[in-house]
Protein backbone atom coordinates (compact mmCIF):
# COMPACT_ATOMS: atom_id res chain seq x y z
CA UNK A 1 0.00 0.00 0.00
CA UNK A 2 2.50 2.17 0.99
CA UNK A 3 4.83 1.78 -2.55
CA UNK A 4 1.58 2.16 -4.40
CA UNK A 5 0.80 5.62 -2.72
CA UNK A 6 4.58 6.71 -3.49
CA UNK A 7 4.38 6.01 -6.85
CA UNK A 8 1.23 7.66 -7.17
CA UNK A 9 2.17 10.83 -5.42
CA UNK A 10 4.91 10.83 -7.58
CA UNK A 11 3.11 10.64 -10.97
CA UNK A 12 1.19 13.50 -9.74
CA UNK A 13 4.75 15.61 -9.63
CA UNK A 14 5.59 14.55 -12.62
CA UNK A 15 2.42 15.34 -14.33
CA UNK A 16 2.11 18.67 -12.34
CA UNK A 17 5.25 19.92 -13.66
CA UNK A 18 5.06 18.79 -17.08
CA UNK A 19 1.88 20.87 -17.19
CA UNK A 20 3.90 24.46 -16.07
CA UNK A 21 3.84 26.76 -19.47
CA UNK A 22 7.47 26.34 -21.35
CA UNK A 23 6.93 29.89 -22.35
CA UNK A 24 5.04 32.78 -20.95
CA UNK A 25 5.06 36.09 -20.13
CA UNK A 26 6.06 37.83 -16.58
CA UNK A 27 6.97 40.92 -14.92
CA UNK A 28 11.01 41.59 -14.63
CA UNK A 29 12.46 39.65 -11.71
CA UNK A 30 12.66 41.29 -8.32
CA UNK A 31 16.28 40.55 -7.68
CA UNK A 32 18.35 42.12 -10.27
CA UNK A 33 20.99 44.09 -9.68
CA UNK A 34 20.69 47.77 -11.04
CA UNK A 35 22.96 48.83 -13.89
CA UNK A 36 23.64 52.55 -15.25
CA UNK A 37 24.86 52.20 -18.48
CA UNK A 38 25.57 54.74 -21.57
CA UNK A 39 22.98 55.04 -23.72
CA UNK A 40 24.36 57.12 -25.53
CA UNK A 41 27.79 55.97 -26.41
CA UNK A 42 28.13 54.96 -30.46
CA UNK A 43 31.01 52.29 -32.09
CA UNK A 44 33.36 52.75 -34.55
CA UNK A 45 31.65 52.35 -37.90
CA UNK A 46 33.71 49.43 -38.81
CA UNK A 47 32.88 47.83 -35.42
CA UNK A 48 29.17 47.74 -36.96
CA UNK A 49 28.95 44.09 -38.53
CA UNK A 50 25.50 42.82 -40.12
CA UNK A 51 24.00 46.38 -40.01
CA UNK A 52 23.01 46.33 -36.03
CA UNK A 53 25.21 47.02 -32.96
CA UNK A 54 24.44 46.25 -29.29
CA UNK A 55 23.68 49.37 -27.26
CA UNK A 56 23.01 47.36 -24.42
CA UNK A 57 23.88 43.85 -23.47
CA UNK A 58 23.36 42.83 -19.81
CA UNK A 59 23.34 39.26 -18.60
CA UNK A 60 22.58 38.53 -15.01
CA UNK A 61 22.51 34.76 -12.86
CA UNK A 62 20.68 34.58 -9.69
CA UNK A 63 21.99 31.33 -8.07
CA UNK A 64 19.49 31.77 -5.58
CA UNK A 65 16.39 31.68 -8.13
CA UNK A 66 18.18 29.28 -10.42
CA UNK A 67 17.57 32.14 -13.41
CA UNK A 68 19.61 34.02 -16.11
CA UNK A 69 18.06 37.04 -17.42
CA UNK A 70 19.07 38.55 -20.84
CA UNK A 71 18.23 42.46 -20.95
CA UNK A 72 19.98 43.73 -24.65
CA UNK A 73 18.92 47.02 -26.36
CA UNK A 74 20.07 46.74 -30.95
CA UNK A 75 20.39 49.59 -32.74
CA UNK A 76 19.64 49.14 -36.39
CA UNK A 77 22.17 51.03 -38.26
CA UNK A 78 20.79 50.25 -41.81
CA UNK A 79 18.98 47.98 -44.20
CA UNK A 80 21.47 45.12 -43.74
CA UNK A 81 20.58 45.61 -39.50
CA UNK A 82 16.43 45.09 -40.27
CA UNK A 83 16.94 41.48 -41.97
CA UNK A 84 19.79 40.64 -39.57
CA UNK A 85 17.93 41.55 -36.23
CA UNK A 86 14.43 40.88 -36.48
CA UNK A 87 14.18 38.05 -34.69
CA UNK A 88 14.42 37.37 -31.10
CA UNK A 89 15.59 33.87 -30.12
CA UNK A 90 15.79 31.86 -27.26
CA UNK A 91 17.20 28.34 -26.60
CA UNK A 92 16.10 26.01 -23.93
CA UNK A 93 15.54 22.40 -22.29
CA UNK A 94 12.18 21.83 -21.76
CA UNK A 95 12.36 18.89 -19.87
CA UNK A 96 13.75 21.39 -16.25
CA UNK A 97 13.60 25.25 -17.94
CA UNK A 98 10.94 28.07 -18.96
CA UNK A 99 11.26 30.82 -20.47
CA UNK A 100 9.85 34.15 -19.68
CA UNK A 101 9.59 37.44 -22.12
CA UNK A 102 9.55 40.28 -20.00
CA UNK A 103 9.78 43.07 -22.73
CA UNK A 104 9.83 42.79 -26.75
CA UNK A 105 9.78 46.24 -27.99
CA UNK A 106 10.44 48.59 -30.60
CA UNK A 107 11.62 52.06 -30.04
CA UNK A 108 11.07 54.35 -32.75
CA UNK A 109 11.81 58.14 -32.47
CA UNK A 110 11.10 58.05 -28.48
CA UNK A 111 7.83 56.45 -28.84
CA UNK A 112 7.59 52.65 -27.84
CA UNK A 113 5.64 49.78 -30.08
CA UNK A 114 5.01 46.84 -27.62
CA UNK A 115 5.68 43.81 -30.01
CA UNK A 116 5.18 41.16 -27.35
CA UNK A 117 2.49 39.05 -28.48
CA UNK A 118 2.90 35.29 -26.99
CA UNK A 119 0.14 33.86 -29.61
CA UNK A 120 3.49 35.02 -32.34
CA UNK A 121 5.65 32.77 -30.04
CA UNK A 122 6.59 30.00 -31.78
CA UNK A 123 8.41 26.62 -30.70
CA UNK A 124 10.74 24.46 -32.48
CA UNK A 125 13.06 21.74 -31.77
CA UNK A 126 16.36 22.26 -31.71
CA UNK A 127 18.56 19.88 -33.46
CA UNK A 128 21.88 21.28 -34.26
CA UNK A 129 23.03 17.49 -34.67
CA UNK A 130 19.98 16.26 -36.01
CA UNK A 131 22.52 15.53 -39.10
CA UNK A 132 24.19 12.81 -37.47
CA UNK A 133 21.00 11.22 -35.64
CA UNK A 134 22.13 12.76 -32.26
CA UNK A 135 19.20 14.81 -30.73
CA UNK A 136 19.58 17.25 -28.06
CA UNK A 137 16.40 17.98 -26.89
CA UNK A 138 16.54 21.53 -26.63
CA UNK A 139 14.06 23.64 -27.82
CA UNK A 140 13.78 27.18 -29.77
CA UNK A 141 11.28 29.72 -28.95
CA UNK A 142 11.32 32.89 -31.15
CA UNK A 143 9.45 35.38 -32.40
CA UNK A 144 9.73 37.77 -35.59
CA UNK A 145 9.43 41.06 -35.30
CA UNK A 146 7.27 43.72 -37.66
CA UNK A 147 8.00 46.62 -39.11
CA UNK A 148 11.73 47.15 -38.39
CA UNK A 149 13.45 50.22 -39.78
CA UNK A 150 16.59 51.80 -40.21
CA UNK A 151 17.38 53.31 -36.89
CA UNK A 152 15.14 51.51 -34.67
CA UNK A 153 15.95 50.25 -31.01
CA UNK A 154 15.28 47.01 -30.34
CA UNK A 155 14.77 46.46 -26.84
CA UNK A 156 14.57 42.68 -25.11
CA UNK A 157 14.44 41.44 -22.03
CA UNK A 158 13.79 37.61 -20.87
CA UNK A 159 14.49 35.00 -18.01
CA UNK A 160 15.41 31.35 -18.68
CA UNK A 161 14.25 29.70 -15.35
CA UNK A 162 15.56 26.45 -14.18
CA UNK A 163 19.04 24.90 -14.23
CA UNK A 164 20.11 21.13 -14.95
CA UNK A 165 19.34 19.25 -11.81
CA UNK A 166 21.91 16.70 -12.68
CA UNK A 167 24.50 19.09 -11.90
CA UNK A 168 23.21 19.71 -7.89
CA UNK A 169 24.28 22.53 -6.18
CA UNK A 170 27.37 23.44 -8.47
CA UNK A 171 27.37 26.32 -11.14
CA UNK A 172 30.31 27.30 -13.73
CA UNK A 173 30.24 29.92 -16.17
CA UNK A 174 32.37 31.53 -18.83
CA UNK A 175 31.92 34.45 -21.24
CA UNK A 176 34.07 36.38 -23.71
CA UNK A 177 35.01 40.02 -24.14
CA UNK A 178 35.00 39.76 -27.93
CA UNK A 179 31.80 40.18 -29.78
CA UNK A 180 31.65 39.98 -33.93
CA UNK A 181 29.56 42.98 -33.51
CA UNK A 182 29.94 46.42 -31.31
CA UNK A 183 28.81 46.11 -27.88
CA UNK A 184 28.57 49.55 -25.78
CA UNK A 185 27.55 48.77 -22.76
CA UNK A 186 28.17 44.77 -21.54
CA UNK A 187 27.39 43.74 -18.11
CA UNK A 188 27.91 40.24 -16.33
CA UNK A 189 26.45 39.82 -12.82
CA UNK A 190 26.40 36.94 -10.76
CA UNK A 191 24.14 37.14 -7.56
CA UNK A 192 24.19 34.15 -4.76
CA UNK A 193 24.11 34.11 -1.25
CA UNK A 194 26.23 34.73 1.11
CA UNK A 195 26.76 31.14 2.55
CA UNK A 196 27.53 28.91 -0.95
CA UNK A 197 30.78 27.52 -1.25
CA UNK A 198 33.51 29.55 -2.94
CA UNK A 199 31.49 32.62 -3.09
CA UNK A 200 31.20 36.47 -1.98
CA UNK A 201 27.56 37.40 -2.68
CA UNK A 202 27.59 38.99 -5.43
CA UNK A 203 29.86 39.54 -8.44
CA UNK A 204 29.76 41.89 -11.30
CA UNK A 205 31.96 42.62 -14.29
CA UNK A 206 31.24 45.96 -16.48
CA UNK A 207 32.71 47.18 -20.09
Amino acid sequence: MRIALYITLGLLLTLRLSALPTVKTGALPAWLYAVHPQLDKKPAPDGISDGYYYTLFDLQTSLIHHTKYTHYIIDIANESGVQNASEVSVTFAPEFQQVVFHRISIIRNGALLNQLNLARVKVVQEEKESGNFEYNGLKRAFLTLTDVRKGDLIDVAYSVIGFNPVFGNKYSDDFSFSSPTAVCNYYKTIITSADHPQSSGRESAAV
